[in-house]
């Protein structure tokens, strides 16, 4: 009987474990595609977390700009974005939303989080 409890257990940890990696969309930058083409589709999907990683451009960060409101995440994981400057109202219009700060972080802008 204790075997099978154990096992049962052990099963439904296994089951729960893919389905947190299952919600999270990782999305990496590399400098050869541009950001908004990788993110096609990405918005409407949706899911629990969206984990961005890399080393934006310029234009990468523009077309960021204001779009998180639009996604269908609850936790944005910027912890391995290479984003060392957060601009004015980079994030507007998010409720009850987890973001998670790049380490690198040096500036955070005015109002960058405007609701």
């Amino acid at each position: 009987m204790r075997r099978i409890l154990i096992t049962t257990i052990l099963v439904l940890c296994a089951i729960c474990g893919m389905k947190a990696q299952s919600d999270t969309v990782t999305v990496h930058v590399d400098g050869t595609t541009s950001l908004e083409s990788l993110m096609e589709g990405v918005w409407e999907q949706g899911g629990e977390c969206l984990r961005l990683t890399g080393t934006p451009t310029e234009e990468d960060i523009s077309y960021l700009k204001g779009k998180f409101a639009n996604g269908r995440f609850n936790i944005y994981d910027l912890r391995h974005f290479e984003l060392k400057r957060i601009p004015d109202r980079f994030f507007t219009e998010l409720n009850y939303t987890t973001i998670i700060l790049p380490k690198c972080l040096e500036y955070i802008g005015k109002r960058a989080f405007d609701a």
